[in-house]
């Protein structure tokens, strides 16, 4: 799984210094017939090679992948291979989760896959430090912001 640790290495090497990450990957990977903290069981596949590197990661990093536990349909044929996954401690601002039909994804003229959308409420003391993605967000700020992550 080269992908997996090349992955892996790009994903340690931003997240250094402790900053949280929002991650969008197309992992290729099926989830849900395994639960944990990170993966919930809604619209469950049997997890397989990718999607266990998925979920090991999610765990090892603290990260929670929202369409596992709310949902949001296939971004692949009939598969969901497409994750957003946002720091553990963000999982009680998810508002919803979903698939965008309305943004056309193409390769080569044909539809490729179909990209996820997680939406979240926060509170910042500034926006502009949200999207630097300095860690002055926290619950009960003044200020709230809808953010969807495309």
């Amino acid at each position: 799984m080269a992908w997996w640790k090349e992955t892996r290495g790009l994903l340690a090497k931003y997240h250094a210094g402790g900053r949280h990450r929002v991650v969008m990957i197309d992992a290729n990977g099926r989830l849900g017939s395994v639960c944990s903290d990170a993966v919930g069981s809604m619209e469950p596949q049997p997890h397989d090679t990718n999607g266990k590197e998925l979920h090991a990661w999610a765990l090892a990093e603290d990260y929670f992948i929202p369409s596992a536990f709310l949902g949001g349909g296939a971004t692949w044929r009939t598969h969901r291979l497409d994750y957003v996954a946002i720091p553990a401690a963000w999982n009680h601002e998810v508002t919803q989760t979903r698939v965008l039909d309305e943004v056309p994804l193409t390769l080569y003229g044909q539809e490729d896959h179909r990209a996820a959308m997680v939406g979240s409420r926060t509170y910042c003391d500034r926006t502009k430090d949200f999207f630097r993605g300095r860690d002055r967000c926290a619950p009960g700020r003044q200020r709230s912001l809808q953010i969807e992550l495309r």
